[in-house]
């Protein structure tokens, strides 16, 4: 695959998830990690009906790391959407040191250590100071 051309998300999704599911560990990190601008021009090119193909391949266990690139056409809300109901993260990569932030320096968030489900609440009491 090489950058400037149509990208259909049947070859985009299907293969990677499909490689994921061949070769899935239980209780291991089992993500696919998307690169792209997010301009779906070809194919599916609804949100929404790609989300459900995201949240499909979530439940079965195999999250979605989507990293944007590109200036201009990026479509910074439709990645973070789709990593978000991917049981993933999103980042935008725009120079080196972003670059190294999310590969090299091995970002705990993309790395794949998160968890499912995770719920926090948070409660402040001024009487318990």
């Amino acid at each position: 695959m090489s950058p400037g051309g149509r990208l259909t998300e049947a070859p985009a999704f299907a293969s990677p998830y499909e490689t994921a599911a061949a070769s899935y560990i239980k209780g291991g990190v089992n993500r696919v990690i998307l690169a792209t601008d997010g301009d779906f021009n070809v194919g599916i090119t609804s949100p929404g009906e790609l989300v459900r193909l995201i949240e499909t391949e979530a439940k079965s266990g195999i999250f979605l790391t989507a990293l944007g690139f590109g200036m201009g056409n990026l479509k910074d809300a439709t990645l973070e959407k789709m990593a978000d109901h991917g049981n993933g993260n999103y980042a935008y990569i725009d120079r080196l040191s972003e670059a190294r932030k999310v590969f090299v320096r091995a970002d705990r968030r993309h790395a794949g250590d998160d968890r499912e489900d995770v719920k926090l609440q948070v409660e402040f009491n001024a009487r318990d100071r």
